[in-house]
């Protein structure tokens, strides 16, 4: 685990004892298990005949030692494994790797070497068929001289990667596109397997800079000492949960090697959501400047409230404090933002806005007031923002503590403020983000630490915080000893990543923890498409969490230029808010990738709606059954329509997707069973998870499933006539699953031709079984081109 950046001062912490009876032989590497006489043992995935110390000692020599020499072979570079082996301790060490992998960079062709007016590199994802007239075209000098070496490292690679699968310890949690038919079988020691993997994670990513190749979908597991360290440290579970999730291994080893201890109670808190973090406002303490227990000030009501009440939208208060002086208490001063000019010939004032989290203590739920150490340094850190302002000059702030009236009876005055937040927020000269965690790091700290801070901040892990950070003009951190702006970060932590690769380094982290890229793809703008943010957004409040469920579409919708009047008037019991808001929402968006029907996420429960997630928040990559890229968006089958028919029925109609309809399913069977079409025989295997809404198979019922592509095996998976560009199936896997959705069938849209309507049940695990097997229902496949799908 040498390879690994750690902080400093910290050595590697996990070491990986050497198990090996024996070195690699340095022969095929597919055809190793067959040389040692494991061929039986891999074909039928039970291991149950071999001694801990046997497994921990074959798959050592072939997944990691295998892997390493193999793959640098293929790139023309020699390994001599006695480098990656401490004789005197017996453990394993990766130290030689970066120069290894240097080595391997110098010996291939470049983009330096291409026609400058060649951009087909540029295109290699999204139109991979593009070609140009050039002589030193990229696909000459780079991707085709390569082709040959990286499908080997692929292969290699991948079959890497799903043994790991096999020997992970992360338990049986699986996303969309992994095969459920196959459970962890192998048992192997947990610094092993993430020995293997990090490897793994280390030559994948440096395959796609030598081979200036787009990464493939490989997953790198046995990541669970990094977890059980987070856990030591009383992470909630959803910090962990984002933690494991966003970061590959490098990204995960750095976190776990000193992490900070956290409070609170966690005892109650899920992998989806922190509860330790929900404000109850009838015991919420704000909090004074350490050592301090002076008295609270704030801004005079009437005088708030008038500048609220301006015009239908009302205007924006802002505060500047003034110190107390010769025996003269300090006072907040309130204005109108748009009383307040720069200069004569400008209409905007200057004033910031503070972004900050309420569990750390800066909110009031009592009333418009804060200690007066806490108004006395919020003015000083505003001030310090701007070095060329005069002497004794103060800058307005905006704070939602202090400018968002509290109490029952000025509903009508808060909702005010919300409806003018987008306005709030851009119109300011800066924000300026307080967080405690991001206070306790330095300017000068190094900047995998300041990033890392950023990325595990409380911060970073609230709603209403990520509609601050997108309307930002300027984005500030208060760090121990000042600001630094976010992009400002983002651009050094660029300049860092690079320095490490051309060290031989492999680790992109950096670019992993760059949340700054969160809120410039969420930064709508008026003309656009609501449509194509609608991904980008779930992604960046994934990790996101909210005391009020029903502020989510607030503040999405504020995000989005949406007016939040119509949401707010929608009233009744919070749960029942919360599903008509978003429904209002989607028809906003009116557009979707058409995979969202594939979302493991809780649903909405009226017809019309049961294909969406009922909340964006609180989510891993993969649960909302797509990923987006700018191929899908350019493809014609990227959009599915949310519709209503001329009966008045609402649903959303997807295209090219192909399915199969069932025949009468018995109350008695499983819920997995065998389906039948023809000879073909499929193992339909229903997943039972939050978004299923599935009590049992009811025999008057008529049920279809929706394929997210044709179920295949490894024989007739179709040959790729671009290996550089597609990624390869590796030899050993014999299933290949495919996500699907099961509904109940119901009448025909009439106005739609060749649509079936069904409504949602649950996902289910689609695989291909043998021919001759017994099937427990007669099943029908419809393909892609003969239906259109009518989701409720």
């Amino acid at each position: 685990m040498n390879h690994l950046v750690l902080p400093a001062g910290v050595s590697p912490y996990i070491i990986v004892p050497y198990r090996c009876t024996e070195s690699y032989d340095g022969g095929n590497f597919f055809t190793y298990p067959e040389r040692k006489g494991w061929a039986k043992d891999i074909e039928s995935n039970d291991f149950s005949r071999r001694s801990p110390s046997e497994t921990n000692a074959f798959f050592q020599t072939w997944l990691f030692f295998g892997c390493l020499t193999e793959v640098l072979k293929a790139g023309g570079v020699n390994v001599d494994t006695n480098d990656f082996i401490d004789i005197k301790s017996n453990t394993v060490t990766t130290q030689k790797l970066q120069q290894l992998i240097a080595q391997w960079k110098s010996l291939w062709p470049t983009s330096n070497d291409v026609s400058k007016r060649c951009h087909c590199r540029s295109y290699q994802i999204d139109v991979p068929d593009k070609t140009c007239s050039h002589k030193r075209c990229w696909q000459s000098v780079v991707r085709d001289r390569n082709s040959v070496a990286l499908r080997t490292t692929l292969v290699i690679l991948r079959t890497v990667s799903r043994f790991i699968d096999l020997g992970g310890t992360e338990g049986n949690d699986l996303a969309v596109g992994e095969d459920h038919s196959i459970a962890p079988v192998i048992l192997l020691d947990p610094e092993i397997v993430l020995s293997i993997s990090a490897l793994g994670s280390a030559l994948h990513r440096a395959c796609q800079l030598v081979y200036e190749s787009p990464p493939a979908r490989l997953s790198w597991k046995g990541t669970a000492i990094m977890k059980e360290r987070l856990q030591r440290a009383n992470w909630c579970p959803s910090r962990i949960a984002g933690t494991m999730d966003r970061l590959s291994i490098e990204g995960q080893y750095y976190c776990a090697a000193n992490p900070a201890k956290e409070a609170g109670d966690h005892s109650k808190c899920s992998t989806r959501r922190c509860v330790a973090q929900t404000i109850d406002e009838d015991h919420y303490p704000t909090r004074h400047v350490p050592g301090c227990s002076c008295k609270s000030a704030g801004v005079p009501q009437e005088e708030l409230l008038d500048i609220i009440r301006q015009g239908d939208e009302g205007h924006t208060p802002i505060v500047t404090w003034i110190e107390g002086n010769g025996g003269i208490e300090g006072r907040a001063i309130v204005s109108d933002a748009s009383d307040v000019k720069v200069s004569p010939n400008s209409n905007v004032c200057t004033y910031v806005a503070i972004s900050h989290v309420w569990s750390q203590g800066l909110g009031n739920p009592a009333e418009n007031t804060l200690p007066i150490c806490q108004l006395s340094q919020i003015q000083q850190m505003v001030d310090d923002l701007f070095a060329d302002r005069a002497v004794n000059e103060h800058i307005p702030f905006w704070m939602d503590t202090l400018c968002v009236p509290v109490g029952k009876n000025l509903k009508e005055f808060r909702e005010k403020c919300i409806i003018r937040m987008r306005t709030i927020y851009e119109e300011a000269t800066a924000v300026l983000v307080l967080d405690v965690g991001m206070q306790e790091v330095s300017s000068s700290s190094p900047i995998v630490d300041r990033a890392i801070a950023v990325f595990q901040s409380a911060w970073w892990r609230r709603l209403w915080t990520y509609q601050e950070g997108v309307l930002a003009k300027q984005l500030y951190i208060r760090l121990s000893d000042g600001v630094q702006d976010l992009h400002k970060i983002a651009e050094e932590a660029h300049e860092h990543n690079v320095e490490l690769e051309q060290q031989g380094y492999t680790s992109t982290e950096l670019m992993s923890m760059d949340v700054s890229a969160h809120f410039t793809l969420g930064k709508w703008r008026p003309g656009e498409k609501r449509d194509m943010y609608y991904l980008p957004i779930s992604d960046a409040v994934s990790n996101r969490s909210t005391t009020r469920g029903t502020d989510e579409t607030l503040c999405l919708s504020t995000v989005l230029g949406i007016h939040p009047g119509p949401f707010l008037s929608i009233k009744g019991l919070p749960d029942q808010v919360i599903d008509r808001r978003m429904e209002l929402f989607l028809h906003h968006i009116q557009k979707f990738h058409r995979g969202i029907i594939f979302n493991s996420l809780p649903r909405l429960k009226r017809d019309g709606y049961r294909w969406a997630p009922r909340s964006l928040l609180g989510h891993a990559v993969g649960d909302m059954g797509t990923q987006y890229t700018l191929a899908d968006v350019k493809h014609p089958a990227y959009k599915a329509l949310l519709y209503e028919s001329h009966h008045g029925v609402e649903g959303l109609v997807v295209r090219q997707y192909s399915g199969m309809c069932l025949e009468s399913v018995a109350t008695s069977h499983p819920t997995t069973i065998i389906v039948g079409d023809g000879d073909a025989r499929y193992r339909v295997q229903l997943l039972l998870d939050e978004s299923s809404d599935f009590s049992g198979w009811n025999p008057a019922a008529k049920y279809s499933l929706v394929f997210s592509e044709m179920p295949g095996t490894a024989m007739n998976m179709p040959q790729q006539e671009h290996p550089v560009l597609v990624d390869v199936e590796s030899p050993g896997i014999r299933r290949i699953g495919t996500m699907a959705v099961l509904g109940t069938r119901v009448d025909h849209v009439d106005d739609i031709p060749m649509v079936i309507r069904i409504r949602y049940a649950c996902r289910a695990w689609v695989t291909i079984v043998e021919e001759d097997q017994r099937f427990d229902v007669k099943g029908k496949v419809l393909p892609e081109e003969s239906v259109l799908w009518f989701m409720l």
